[in-house]
C-alpha cells in the first residue's frame, strides 16, 4: 500500500530544480498577478461569475488564482487577462505601476 506524503506548512507553489517543494510566498510574481487580476476585475465591474462565463474556468479556480493559492498556466493567465480587459503583461507589473 502506497501512502501519499502529507505537507504541513505554508502553501506550496511548485517544485524547485532539486525536487524540493517551494512555498507560495517564494513566488512574488504569482502574488502580483493575483492582486492585479482582482483589481482589474473589480475595476471592470465584473464578478468572478462573469469571468467564469467569459473564460470557461470555474469560479472556484478564479478565486484560488485571485488569492494566490494556485499556479496558473500561461494560456489560462491570458484568458483571464482578456476577460478583465487588460494585456497579460500588465497583470505582472508590481503595484499597478505603468511602464
Amino acid at each position: 500500500m502506497t501512502t501519499k506524503p502529507s505537507h504541513k506548512g505554508p502553501p506550496l507553489s511548485g517544485i524547485d530544480s532539486s525536487g524540493k517543494p517551494v512555498p507560495a510566498a517564494a513566488c512574488p510574481e504569482r502574488l502580483i498577478f493575483s492582486r492585479n487580476l482582482r483589481r482589474a476585475r473589480l475595476a471592470a465591474g465584473l464578478t468572478q461569475a462573469n469571468v467564469m462565463k467569459e473564460t470557461g474556468l470555474s469560479q472556484s479556480f478564479i478565486s484560488w488564482v485571485e488569492n494566490g493559492k494556485v499556479t496558473v498556466a500561461i494560456d489560462n493567465a491570458a484568458l483571464l487577462a482578456r476577460a478583465v480587459g487588460k494585456p497579460l503583461w500588465e497583470l505582472f507589473v508590481p503595484n499597478g505601476k505603468k511602464l
